[in-house]
């Protein structure tokens, strides 16, 4: 079971490039065995509140997750809960409505905070579900995406890049505007969430945030292209025990005309539900930069 809570003060921010989320949406959690809640927390320096909240959650068994700051785990015998926090909003989601229940109460003994109900956005995420699943969508943050790049009725294309292109930190002419492509390339960065195929093309043009040419904008016009066709896409998540793991491993050699380093990366699957995408550039000796 899951519950998404705000936090009393005020909201928070939307991700860097298009309109903000509204505030009364909150969105569910990874699993789902648990409730999800959203939680607003009064405060004029959300960066003191996040931290007091931080250390109170760690007094009443939440521990700090080793691979994202923002997540904390609740392991109580064999029950789980899962936390996330992101400025004023939470997502908390827990096995059980009982332990829901019960942390959301020592939240509340602590945290002015207001309970959203069943997690349907978050961060520009829209959470729908079934019994047996998950999709989580972003597609009215693509549209408006779309809409900054004056690209809303362009034409789709059938992949997000042209694997035979090289991009190169070349002499080609600077374009006019580099400050609307390193917007553009933040906003892709954040639809890899939802859209993991992505992932690829936007670590190339996020190569060339420092300098980027003419070869650069096309790739991320290329990508907002490929956005356009394929707007219902999302991230499907099933229920169910995890009884198989997968790794799709894949790599392109020397592919950096600059360095001659190569580009390597891997999804990883539990069950039919991807887990992580990791894109990196390596050396030429194999390990990773």
């Amino acid at each position: 079971m899951a519950s998404c809570f705000t936090n009393c003060a005020g909201n928070a921010p939307a991700p860097p490039m298009v309109p903000p989320a509204p505030k009364e949406h909150a969105l569910p959690a990874a699993t789902m065995a648990a409730p999800v809640v959203p939680l607003p927390v009064p405060m004029e320096h959300p960066e003191l509140g996040n931290l007091c909240f931080a250390n109170y959650i760690q007094t009443i068994g939440f521990a700090t997750s080793k691979s994202d700051a923002s997540l904390f785990v609740y392991k109580d015998e064999n029950r789980v809960a899962y936390l996330l926090l992101y400025v004023n909003d939470i997502i908390l989601t827990a096995p059980s409505t009982e332990l829901l229940w019960h942390i959301t109460a020592r939240l509340h003994s602590k945290f002015a905070i207001m309970d959203l109900g069943d997690l349907h956005h978050f961060l520009r995420i829209v959470v729908t579900r079934d019994r047996s699943a998950l999709f989580l969508s972003q597609r009215q943050y693509a549209i408006d995406l779309l809409q900054q790049a004056s690209m809303l009725e362009c034409h789709p294309t059938t992949t997000p890049a042209d694997a035979r292109t090289k991009l190169s930190a070349t002499n080609d002419a600077p374009i006019t505007d580099p400050s609307a492509y390193r917007s553009l390339t933040s906003a892709s960065q954040y639809l890899t969430l939802t859209w993991p195929d992505l992932t690829f093309a936007v670590q190339q043009v996020y190569l060339f945030m420092h300098d980027p040419c003419e070869p650069h904008l096309a790739l991320i016009k290329r990508i907002l292209h490929y956005v356009k066709g394929a707007l219902p896409t999302g991230l499907h998540l099933g229920t169910g025990p995890v009884d198989q793991i997968t790794a799709y491993p894949d790599a392109d050699w020397v592919d950096c005309p600059d360095t001659h380093h190569s580009t390597s990366g891997f999804y990883v699957f539990l069950n039919d539900n991807l887990a992580s995408v990791l894109i990196l550039q390596m050396p030429d000796h194999g390990l990773p930069l």
